[in-house]
């Protein structure tokens, strides 16, 4: 039986930094999309970090403090949003290497939301719209949050270097 899931988006921004982005919070979940260039996201309070290129999305749990260094001048989507879509308890990252179809559907669908929002469209769309996202996003790595921070590490690492070089 299909469950209806509830998302809602409450804004979305690109940002371009050369600095780096101090220790703060959100009251929902926020995720992080690296469009270009470098960084590391750290939450010092779950003793948690990890290094973000191009593709790589950070999903952030809601009220716990992080930071970003940036590596070199970076641009990021950032959105925040509340869903019941899975659960963000803990941090994530997933990787959509950019010059594989899925990165390059999923960098679309994110610019695709950002337009969405600063034309004004309704927020249903918006909405509906945010849960596909998820959904890709949750499908691509179903077994993220079952393995430590290393692991996942190192099967983004595989991912993003062998199926680069295999061209799957």
């Amino acid at each position: 039986k299909a469950m209806i899931t509830s998302s809602h988006l409450f804004r979305i921004h690109e940002v371009k930094l050369k600095r780096d982005v101090a220790l703060h919070t959100h009251s929902n979940t926020e995720i992080v999309f690296v469009i270009k260039g470098a960084c590391t996201i750290e939450l010092p309070a779950l003793h948690w970090q990890a290094k973000g290129k191009p593709g790589d999305i950070f999903i952030l749990p809601e009220a716990v403090p992080h930071n970003q260094i940036n590596t070199k001048e970076t641009t990021t989507l950032y959105w925040i949003f509340k869903t019941d879509q899975f659960d963000a308890h803990s941090p994530m990252l997933v990787s959509f290497p950019p010059k594989l179809e899925k990165g390059k559907l999923i960098i679309n669908w994110a610019y695709d939301l950002y337009h969405l929002q600063n034309s004004g469209a309704p927020e249903i769309l918006l909405n509906s719209f945010l849960i596909s996202i998820l959904e890709l996003i949750k499908n691509e790595n179903a077994i993220f949050g079952k393995y430590s921070p290393p692991i996942n590490t190192v099967k983004c690492f595989i991912q993003n270097h062998f199926l680069l070089v295999c061209g799957n």
